[in-house]
This record gives structure tokens, sequence and C-alpha cells, in this order.
């Protein structure tokens, strides 16, 4: 599958995002049960594969499940930072995971995953929250430089 320009830098700042914002429950929420679901986009025959082993089209980034006894759930989508649009796909999976009475929300910062944590009734180790870096290596290389040219 081939991707624009804009569509990769999306997917890399969406990676970015998503292994922030893993790393950040690992540590602030320790107890809390979550899995990631890799819905990353392929060619048809991958699709074809996908769907055979379930796969549905839309769901969202994070699954979590807690209160064993009477059994609570929430989906959380992630998106690169700026968009803030579902596919008519994800649209659907939310309605779908709001019909079961599962709690949902759209994040596109770990300080939105955490404020929808801490809604949803869990309790953190910190409130401190460090977003990504998403710039690249030469971006970082340029601001130090501009940091310290003479004015």
């Amino acid at each position: 599958m081939q991707f624009t320009t804009d569509e990769k830098t999306r997917q890399q700042l969406e990676f970015i995002l998503h292994v922030a914002v893993v790393e950040h429950i690992r540590n602030c929420f320790p107890g809390l049960f979550f899995l990631h679901i890799p819905n990353r986009p392929g060619d048809a025959t991958d699709g074809f594969f996908k769907q055979k082993m379930g796969a549905k089209k839309g769901a969202s980034d994070l699954l979590f499940s807690w209160n064993f006894g009477k059994l609570e759930v929430g989906v959380i989508e992630l998106k690169a930072p700026g968009i803030k649009t579902l596919s008519n796909d994800q649209n659907k999976f939310f309605s779908y995971v709001d019909a079961l009475g599962w709690r949902h929300a759209l994040c596109d910062s770990i300080r939105k995953v955490h404020d929808t944590l801490v809604r949803w009734g869990h309790k953190p180790q910190y409130d401190t929250v460090t977003e990504p870096d998403y710039r690249s290596d030469a971006q970082k290389k340029q601001d130090m430089y501009d940091f310290y040219k003479p004015i």
C-alpha cells in the first residue's frame, strides 16, 4: 500500500502517541487492565486475513476493562495531534459500543487520555503528564542550534 507524505507523517505521529500513551498508562495506572488493538492499514490480502481472524473495521485503539464484580469496559481512539474526526467505520464502532453501554473517548494527547481515565473513576499514581516530542531529529538539532545562535 502506498501512502502519501501526509498520510505517512500522520501514521508516524500516531505511532509516537500510541507508544507514549501506553507507557503513561503502565506507569500512572499500573493496576488498570488494558490492551492495544493493532489495526494498521494494509493491502487487500492483509485485510482479508484480518477479517477472517475477527478484526473489526473501525475498532478503537485501546480497550479497558475494570470492576470485575460489575464489569465495566471503555475504549479510546487515539488520533494524531490536530486530527479531530473519526472515519465512518470508527463512528459505527463508537455507536456499537455506546449501545452496549461501554464508555468511549476520542483523544489526541496523553493529557486527554489521562483525564478520560480519571473521569472514568481510575485513580492515577501521579497527575504529571509529559507529552511526546513530535519533532524530527533534524528539527531538534536545528532548534538547539537556533537557541544558541547569537542574536
